[in-house]
């Protein structure tokens, strides 16, 4: 059976609560809660994608605010099937916060970035590097039981 989830960063004008709320009432299985910093300079600006969506985690307070966004979501019948992160690959610190995070919900995919390519740097550079941050991230995630669900 398919299961249908969406990703936050589609839902700008919806509180966290209100995104919940609206994902069960149209039917769907699942959440990607969007992860990042919330700019608080942005808070009486309209709700947009990139700006002032309302319906992030703030990865300021994901570790505290954790249990919350779980109960949360499984009280809208909701399987957070992933955090959409928007951290670099070489933020280890913050990456592992965000791992501690997913492990108290029971997420066990998140996403992490790569080095971008435009064009300051060799590719093969920049390979390399994202091989190393990844390698790196591959320990946190067994740690935190945070992996490809292919693997489970």
């Amino acid at each position: 059976m398919i299961k249908i989830a969406v990703f936050t960063v589609m839902m700008p004008e919806y509180d966290l609560q209100q995104t919940a709320a609206t994902l069960a009432a149209k039917g769907y299985d699942g959440v990607e809660w969007r992860v990042t910093r919330v700019d608080p300079s942005k808070a009486d600006q309209p709700p947009s994608y990139w700006g002032n969506n309302r319906s992030t985690v703030d990865v300021e307070t994901i570790g505290e605010k954790a249990l919350e966004i779980k109960g949360m979501s499984d009280a809208a019948g909701l399987e957070i099937c992933n955090l959409a992160c928007y951290e670099p690959g070489d933020a280890f610190e913050r990456i592992e916060k965000i791992m501690q995070a997913a492990q108290k919900m029971g997420v066990c995919s998140m996403r992490v970035g790569v080095p971008r390519y435009d064009r300051t740097r060799p590719y093969p550079e920049l390979l390399q590097e994202a091989r190393r941050n990844l390698g790196q991230i591959e320990k946190l995630a067994k740690k935190y039981g945070v992996k490809d669900r292919k693997s489970t």
